[in-house]
């Protein structure tokens, strides 16, 4: 999910440590999160959101009563307009945060939770993080990246850089997100590699990927790609147009969405003070090739 808006949040407390996290099927790392002393509901860590998310169903316990006054919110697929609700505190990954401006996302009723939102960057404002998808691990006080190999979007607060990818002249935009399972590129880079000939499903889940939506779509095959320091080969993703393309202005250049599924073996450090972003091998030496 995007946002147009910055991050609003005040950083009040420091992590004492790193923290085991757990990592659904799809590869993507959740979390248990409490709300003004009250919980745990879990949450999952979405680089691609600026705002924390939160359902419907779990916010009206916080006094959360619709009332119309609507405010823009992009998400992967579409720009919706959605209500917000001021969470005095939010605890999670041995941080603590004040004062959070939550989206609410609308759930069908009768659907079964087993996640309740996620946590965008308000929640790690002015702070340096990492995660560490090979050993499911949270570092929320991080070492300064050594290497920029991505920025933070200054209005959105999401990760933003250039890959590389093999037959491809120019380098291909990218947004780094954690939220969504697979890595989808728009029709200006499917031209440039080759078809795999199969189907494939993505994730499609508006503002917080609460319940698995799947689309289905063509499938492409990246023979080589590079993202910051880590390689990769033979992946295959998703080809669709989605509105995040035309939201980031990439609608005619060759881009991709970095999903989990070309992290497997990454580190991601995010440093929300400086902007700085690195994408390094969990272990072994970073591929600059």
């Amino acid at each position: 999910m995007l946002e147009l808006a910055a991050a609003f949040a005040l950083a009040v407390q420091l992590p004492s440590s790193t923290e085991q996290v757990g990592q659904a099927a799809d590869g993507r790392l959740y979390t248990e999160v409490t709300i003004e002393g009250r919980g745990p509901w879990r949450f999952i860590l979405d680089t691609g959101a600026s705002h924390t998310a939160v359902a419907d169903v779990l916010a009206a316990q916080f006094g959360y009563v619709p009332t119309g006054d609507l405010s823009d919110v992009q998400t992967l697929t579409e720009e919706i307009r959605s209500e917000r609700l001021t969470l005095a505190r939010v605890e999670a990954l041995g941080l603590t945060t004040e004062a959070i401006e939550a989206v609410v996302v609308e759930t069908p009723t009768d659907l079964d939770l087993q996640l309740y939102g996620l946590l965008g960057a308000d929640m790690f404002d002015r702070r340096t993080v990492a995660l560490d998808f090979a050993a499911a691990r949270f570092d929320g006080r991080a070492s300064a990246p050594r290497f920029t190999d991505a920025r933070l979007d200054e209005a959105r607060r999401v990760p933003v850089g250039e890959a590389y990818v093999d037959g491809v002249r120019e380098p291909v935009a990218m947004m780094i997100d954690t939220g969504s399972p697979r890595t989808i590129i728009n029709s200006a880079l499917e031209r440039r590699v080759r078809e795999r000939g199969v189907r494939v499903n993505f994730d499609v889940m508006g503002a917080t990927r609460l319940a698995r939506r799947e689309r289905n779509a063509p499938g492409a095959m990246l023979e080589a790609f590079r993202v910051g320091g880590v390689c990769g080969a033979d992946m295959v993703v998703a080809h669709a147009d989605v509105d995040v393309f035309r939201a980031l202005g990439w609608r005619n250049r060759p881009a991709m969405i970095v999903g989990v599924d070309a992290l497997q073996s990454a580190v991601l450090t995010l440093d929300y003070d400086s902007g700085r972003v690195e994408i390094s091998p969990a272990q072994g030496s970073r591929c600059e090739s």
